[in-house]
């Protein structure tokens, strides 16, 4: 005990800025360690973004990436079935959060110790067509695949944590600044990115497999706090006070099926993905034209991945709280997709390098300082087993659903540059027009359940 209050002492020191005046001394100690670990996992998770796609052109072929994340869906169902069935079987977050840590973290171990043992080996070096036969060719599968899913599982994992020790009250106050938080972790992570072609791939993917491992720990702390403070069996789920039947891999979904609210959440959550997966192979296409090896696209994406992430940190500092404060959730839940769809018809028009990065810019920036919070918010209006059993599904089902859905149009209109140009923009207009029929609807919903108390169970 003495160690969590001597660390979280420090940390408060050393994060003064996320000093979280709005709760009593305790929470505010475990509210900078929550922030710690949004900052070091986006931090730990842009790092190693832009070096998926550069490991992957390089030992399997851009031209691939359609089929690579159709195959990511079918990564999640083994990965799903665990983290549904480690959380049915202890109903406590720690043992959650500590399992898939572990997993990460010796898949990112074994990446670098695989890249490092090959470094000079001729199967992994560039040509002009990556074999199926190399060695590398399954290495730049098992990469992208474990990078991808980590952007699912694991950042999915830290806000369902937050919002199972948090109110809707708190979280006004609190969301902004965590976003706040995992933006300059984001920033620092994708700066660090641009020094790929000075250390090497190794050497990052170890330091990821380091900091995984580091920030289980905090959290760790963070929710020892939690404990101290609360009866943490009561507040990790508000419907123990009635005898429940266990449930199994497909509660989620079943929950998902059967509320409204929360199917209206999973189309809110997931369709921008799709509306992304589109704009950004669009982007990595036209950039093929003039990027010839992969360090180079790294560096590209690294750039790009700067740019989303510090105009996303502007904004989660000037705008984000104030907006849903004045606003409220509602207008912040339409604001999202009313900005991409002009945006999209700028790419139509001109589908040019430049706007398409731009566009990118916008559009990730806006899902991560705005809709973002916005979205985990929603999550304060219900049970726990919908924070964790169907928000597990659908931020790795539903977003992986969704870039799948992406990839398919991708990879039918790959044959064509101007087609996938135009007709892919075209298909991300259709996504937006049903998103903002969710968005509408859930506003309304929500400030109707926070109106009277009510949550959807």
């Amino acid at each position: 005990m003495l160690v969590i209050d001597w660390f979280s002492q420090l940390t408060t020191s050393v994060m003064g800025f996320f000093a979280f005046p709005e709760v009593d001394g305790h929470q505010q100690r475990m509210y900078v360690l929550i922030a710690l670990v949004f900052f070091s996992t986006l931090g730990g998770y842009w790092l190693i973004r832009p070096m998926k796609m550069g490991v992957f052109a390089l030992l399997v072929g851009i031209e691939h990436e359609p089929q690579a994340k159709l195959g990511t869906l079918a990564i999640l169902v083994p990965l799903l079935m665990g983290y549904n069935k480690v959380y049915s079987m202890f109903e406590n977050p720690k043992k959650l959060v500590f399992c898939v840590s572990l997993l990460y973290a010796l898949a990112f171990f074994g990446i670098a110790i695989c890249l490092k043992q090959h470094a000079d080996d001729t199967t992994l070096m560039p040509r002009v067509e990556p074999s199926p036969a190399s060695p590398g060719y399954y290495l730049g599968w098992f990469t992208y695949w474990t990078i991808e899913s980590f952007g699912s599982v694991v950042v999915a994992m830290v806000w369902s944590v937050t919002a199972v020790v948090s109110s809707s009250t708190t979280a006004r106050n609190v969301y902004p600044k965590l976003v706040i938080s995992q933006q300059l972790g984001a920033v620092a992570g994708a700066t660090l990115a641009t020094f790929t072609e000075t250390f090497g791939f190794p050497v990052f993917f170890a330091l990821q497999g380091l900091n995984v491992l580091a920030t289980s720990t905090v959290l760790h702390f963070a929710l020892d706090i939690h404990e101290r403070r609360t009866s943490f069996s009561r507040a990790l789920d508000r419907d123990r006070k009635v005898a429940r039947p266990q449930t199994g891999f497909l509660e989620g979904l079943r929950l998902i099926c059967t509320r409204p609210y929360v199917l209206a959440v999973l189309v809110v959550s997931t369709f921008a993905a799709a509306v992304l997966t589109i704009m950004d192979f669009q982007m990595k296409m036209v950039a093929k034209e003039t990027l010839t090896t992969g360090e180079e696209l790294t560096m590209l994406l690294a750039h790009l991945g700067q740019a989303t992430n510090i105009t996303s940190l502007l904004l989660a500092l000037f705008g984000t709280q104030k907006l849903i404060k004045r606003w409220g959730l509602r207008f912040c839940l339409l604001a999202y997709p009313l900005t991409v769809a002009p945006v999209l018809l700028f790419v139509a028009l001109w589908p040019q390098l430049w706007v398409l990065c731009v566009g990118l810019v916008v559009v990730k920036s806006l899902g991560y300082a705005l809709n973002g919070p916005a979205r985990e918010m929603l999550y304060l209006r219900t049970s726990t087993d919908i924070q964790f059993k169907a928000k597990s599904w659908i931020d790795m089902f539903g977003t992986r659903g969704a870039k799948a859905s992406g990839a398919a149009i991708n990879n039918a209109l790959r044959g064509s540059l101007t087609s996938l140009l135009h007709f892919g923009s075209l298909s991300s207009a259709l996504f937006v027009a049903v998103w903002l029929v969710a968005a509408t609807r859930l506003g309304r919903v929500y400030k109707e359940y926070e109106q009277h108390n009510r949550f959807v169970e």
